[in-house]
């Protein structure tokens, strides 16, 4: 499904509406980070989605100096959030390398055991 940005939408005001993650949204959309939409782009609501929920009538749209600052905040916390998850998957991929190498040395230190004392 596509939407239209319209003026003062911001991912995480269209990840609301339609429920899914603010990263579902990014990634559907191939952005690597958080960026600015422009009223007018096209984004990909990624599937399977629940029916849109219309935001209330009450909540400001961007425009004023306050709303884009929170508009700013927001995408910086997006970033911040999936910079914390690719420091986890990397930090899991170090763990995995790391008891890839001790199992190594494990059977390293076995080998040299077993050779004859005259050897080592």
């Amino acid at each position: 499904m596509n939407v239209v940005v319209q003026p003062g939408d911001t991912l995480y005001s269209i990840a609301a509406q339609y429920g899914v993650s603010v990263p579902a949204l990014m990634q559907a959309n191939g952005m690597e980070r958080p960026t600015p939409l422009e009223a007018g782009q096209t984004l990909l609501i990624p599937w399977p989605l629940p029916a849109p929920t219309p935001l209330p009538t009450t909540v400001p749209r961007a425009g004023g100096q306050q709303e884009r600052r929170v508009d700013l905040l927001e995408e910086r916390n997006i970033a911040l959030q999936l910079e914390i998850q690719l420091l986890k998957k990397r930090v899991s991929q170090l763990e995995q390398e790391m008891n890839r190498l001790r199992g190594r040395m494990t059977r390293q230190e076995l080998r040299i055991d077993r050779l004859p004392p005259s050897t080592r």
